[in-house]
């Protein structure tokens, strides 16, 4: 593979290390600045890098850029790595990544290729399409149905904290998860798992002080009372 330089501007080890793993498919040189949840998933990554490794490896000359880019996602600052062969069949192939700067750690790989996709960690889109289901069933009012949708999510997130580079936003969003399932288990009158789930919530992450109010509901509908009040005042 003959490669032509086209943009370059981060001067730091650790970048140009992130940089020349992209470029090279070798996944090894990424592994250290990857999120413990990214590492799980470093076989399936691994067999998308050895699929395009092949691929441009019989082709002709290939044009690469790496950029840092100064916009922010939700979770940190994109970088992006584009290859783009003298071979019009093999198309552009573009890695996205998700960064901080502080320290770098790469939390997601986006790869595109012409409108094929894999995005990683798979978690996400895991979490993603229950999310939506979830919205169908609200819907319809389904709340049995939702109820068991929440639980799924909360199995599936158990070790959220790994996915991120700080680990109190996981621990935040499955904060966030199990107080929803706490409310709809009031919803389909079933208290006691309200409480079991909202207690687990807040001791996950006790900012999130809403929760409070369905283990509040919990503990009146459970006849429990004197709890209730002490969380209303």
């Amino acid at each position: 593979m003959v490669f032509e330089e086209v943009d370059s501007n981060e001067d730091s080890k650790a970048f140009d290390s992130i940089r020349l793993g992209f470029k090279t498919f070798n996944i090894d040189l990424l592994k250290p600045f990857m999120t413990k949840g990214l590492q799980k998933e470093v076989n399936e990554i691994q067999a998308v890098f050895d699929k395009y490794t092949k691929l441009y490896n019989k082709s002709g000359k290939t044009t690469f850029e790496d950029r840092l880019s100064d916009g922010f996602s939700v979770e940190g600052t994109l970088g992006l790595a584009r290859f783009t062969n003298s071979n019009r069949k093999l198309g552009n192939l573009e890695f996205m990544y998700t960064y901080t700067r502080q320290r770098p750690v790469i939390i997601e790989i986006l790869v595109n290729n012409d409108g094929i996709k894999y995005e990683f960690p798979l978690i996400h889109k895991k979490i993603k399409a229950i999310r939506e289901e979830e919205n169908k069933l609200k819907e319809v009012k389904d709340y049995p149905k939702i109820v068991k949708k929440y639980k799924e999510l909360v199995s599936i997130t158990n070790s959220l904290e790994d996915y991120y580079a700080n680990p109190n936003d996981g621990l935040a969003r499955k904060s966030n998860y199990l107080g929803g399932l706490s409310w709809y288990s009031l919803l389909v009158n079933n208290p006691s798992e309200a409480i079991e789930y909202a207690n687990r919530g807040l001791e996950i992450w006790n900012f999130n002080t809403w929760i409070n109010t369905n283990l509040a509901l919990g503990y009146a509908l459970n006849g429990d009372m004197d709890k209730a009040k002490e969380l209303y005042t």
